[in-house]
């Protein structure tokens, strides 16, 4: 739809079909748009100073990202047996290893796992590999270290489990 030789009934500013700014019955019309015009052109030229000055976002994380004690809760289905849930403590050093207790439930039968212990690496990008309990695992560090995602990618298996662990207390770094 083009606006141009659009008339109005009372002063205001439009943009033509070429991008012109316009004023139709305005008095100081030309003045008018030579202001908007040089206000435009500030706006723009200031917006494309501050997005090439605003630092970039960059994750940067490292095994001391993933410390402290965190809870755990996980769900999914092991392939032939049934439905998985667990809940568990996990504890990271810092330095790359963990220490474990998981408590989780298998198509309707309870059990606690013996003492785990694992490594883990975490990537510049705050992604996390882990394994521990005979399985490998990635995860994504989220708020801050407080939390993390994690997924079981174990090769070779069918199971789908993922789950959520939360830092347990803002202060529990040890």
């Amino acid at each position: 739809m083009s606006l141009k030789g659009l008339r109005l009934t009372r002063p205001e500013l439009f943009i033509d079909s070429e991008s012109a700014l316009t004023a139709n019955s305005c008095p100081n019309s030309n003045s008018e748009v030579q202001t908007m015009r040089r206000m435009s052109v500030v706006l723009i030229a200031l917006t494309g100073t501050l997005a090439l000055a605003a630092p970039k976002a960059r994750a940067s994380c490292s095994n001391g990202s993933l410390h402290g004690n965190y809870g755990l809760h996980a769900t999914g289905t092991i392939n032939g047996v049934g439905d998985f849930a667990a809940v568990g403590r996990f504890r990271f050093d810092g330095d790359g290893h963990l220490t474990a207790k998981l408590f989780f439930r298998i198509a309707g039968n309870n059990g606690v796992a013996p003492s785990i212990t694992g490594t883990y690496t975490v990537h510049p990008d705050c992604t996390v590999s882990d394994q521990w309990g005979g399985s490998t695992h990635v995860s994504v560090i989220v708020d801050g270290g407080n939390g993390y995602l994690i997924l079981n990618n174990t090769v070779g298996e069918g199971d789908t489990i993922s789950g959520e662990a939360r830092r347990l207390s803002p202060e529990d770094t040890d």
